[in-house]
């Protein structure tokens, strides 16, 4: 799996004061002595942290996983490499996967990154419940997530109009914005190539 170019920090995991079902901790435990572990992260950027998982609730929610897992050459391996996740995002896929949908209760930006992970790893239910989450949820203090993980984004529909509308009609609060100085390069090209923005001159 190819490493991705920017790993966005999701911490924390939970917020508004929730908390996670007791089964749920123990499997994500470092000290639960399951037999599967997963590297997870970018090396280029941190070291990759090793996280337990349950092999076969990757293999039923994941039709990627599900090839890598049963007919690639990693099937009889105890361990696997994952460097196109961070961590924190790729424990917030287990929590799906063993049943507890935590999704209303993530940030924003972690709300994104999962939705990432689950367009990438084909878990299809995921993705469903985190666009429409994540479509009512987009203004112009967030819509710089939405657009850095546009590539994602973009496969859905009506999250993606609502961005590029926010783009097109609130391009002077957009400029004026604490994070603009800060978007990469290939948000900025898709920024000022709109076929039209609210502002005189870019």
């Amino acid at each position: 799996m190819a490493a991705a170019e920017d790993v966005i920090s999701t911490k924390p995991l939970i917020t508004k004061s929730t908390s996670l079902p007791d089964y749920i901790n123990f499997l994500l435990s470092p000290d639960t002595p399951l037999d599967f572990h997963v590297n997870v992260g970018n090396p280029e950027i941190s070291p990759q942290e090793r996280i337990g998982a349950v092999k076969w609730m990757l293999i039923a929610h994941s039709k990627v996983l599900r090839v890598m897992l049963l007919e690639s050459k990693i099937r009889h391996d105890n361990e696997m490499s994952i460097t196109d996740l961070d961590p924190d995002t790729f424990k917030n896929l287990l929590v799906f996967m063993y049943g507890h949908d935590n999704t209303s209760t993530l940030q924003f930006k972690a709300a994104v990154s999962l939705l990432s992970a689950a367009e990438k790893y084909d878990v299809k239910e995921l993705k469903h419940k985190l666009a429409e989450m994540i479509t009512t949820q987009v203004t112009v203090d967030n819509v710089f997530v939405v657009l850095q993980e546009g590539y994602v984004c973009e496969t859905v529909p009506e999250l993606w109009k609502i961005a590029n509308e926010i783009v097109q009609y609130q391009t002077k609060d957009l400029f004026s914005h604490a994070q603009f100085p800060r978007v990469s390069p290939e948000v900025l090209l898709h920024i000022v190539q709109q076929e039209a923005l609210s502002v005189s001159e870019v």
